[in-house]
């Protein structure tokens, strides 16, 4: 672990990693669990120092008989240190990992842009990161799954995570040397669930990698998304391209390395409000930019179909047959 007292280490991090500047009103996720709580212990520490407004979001999954302890848990902490807070309530809970994660960050980014918050604060460490690399891994992630969480990610509000540079163990360590409570989240242990399985199992048998591998996975990490970033720049450069109807032009495509060219493809598509884009369909679309034949076609999701015409890749919305 670093020798740099935490709280400098998350000070540099949030100004420099995270671009949060003086006057800027926050919302801190906490959940209850050690991370958000030692999240929320610095932001207190922080705020009179870099001159920050900071306000708590805490989202009620019902999914645990516990989440009513950690509600209310976490409004007594807030209340303690004068930070308003606001709470959240799945109204339809299913067991699904996606499910909830969509339900809370909904939630938070509303509440966030309600607030006028310039950011919200999560509070995902180095291990998380390292596990969602492997998740992806799993599911066929391109670079830009695989450069993982980021320290600021842009959305309706800018979502940031100033711990990504810490690890789990010593953020329950500093709660600990000054005796601060946390709750527990019992489904965090259940091996049933994939990333239970990568946290408790996967990652303490990377140990024999031996001492400081977690530091350097990160350097790696931190080297794929500045790669990531310079390819999406190139690749919005080209993507922009397009001739008033939308089109995008053959001629600029062709000779751009494959990777490069599934990267300009799906920034096209995804600024034209095409979503779940697999690796299949930018591969089909790729091959009508370099070879395809006037008329030629792919489908994408949404009922949207790409085919080339006059030497441009056009979308257009399929036509769906009539029934009688």
């Amino acid at each position: 672990m670093s020798q740099v007292p935490l709280l400098l280490r998350v000070r540099e991090a949030l100004e420099k990693r995270c671009g949060i500047s003086p006057g800027q009103r926050l919302l801190l996720a906490v959940s209850g669990g050690s991370d958000s709580i030692a999240m929320l212990h610095l932001l207190l520490e922080l705020v009179p120092k870099i001159h920050l407004e900071l306000e708590v979001g805490h989202f009620d999954h019902r999914l645990q008989k516990s989440s009513t302890g950690d509600r209310e848990f976490v409004e007594r902490l807030a209340k303690e240190h004068g930070v308003p807070t606001h709470v959240g309530e799945w109204a339809d809970p299913t067991p699904s990992e996606e499910a909830a994660r969509t339900a809370r960050y909904a939630f938070l980014l509303g509440v966030a842009e309600e607030r006028q918050c310039a950011a919200v604060v999560l509070g995902h460490h180095l291990e998380d990161r390292l596990e969602t690399l492997f998740l992806r891994l799993g599911r066929g992630s391109g670079l830009r799954g695989l450069a993982g969480l980021r320290w600021r990610r842009p959305d309706r509000v800018a979502i940031v995570r100033p711990l990504l540079g810490c690890q789990h163990a010593e953020l329950e360590g500093w709660l600990e040397d000054r005796a601060l409570p946390w709750r527990h989240d019992p489904s965090n242990d259940d091996l049933r669930f994939a990333r239970n399985r990568l946290r408790h199992v996967m990652l303490p048998a990377l140990e024999d990698l031996g001492p400081g591998w977690r530091k350097r996975a990160q350097e790696s990490l931190e080297d794929l998304g500045a790669a990531w970033d310079w390819m999406q720049a190139q690749a919005s450069e080209v993507a922009s391209r397009t001739d008033t109807s939308g089109a995008l032009g053959r001629d600029d495509l062709k000779e751009l390395p494959d990777l490069l060219l599934r990267t300009v493809l799906q920034s096209w598509l995804e600024d034209r409000g095409i979503k779940n884009l697999r690796r299949e369909h930018l591969e089909e679309v790729a091959h009508l930019a370099r070879n395809g034949h006037n008329g030629q076609m792919s489908m994408l999701p949404g009922a949207v179909r790409c085919h080339v015409e006059a030497n441009r890749l056009v979308l257009a919305i399929a036509q769906v047959p009539e029934t009688t």
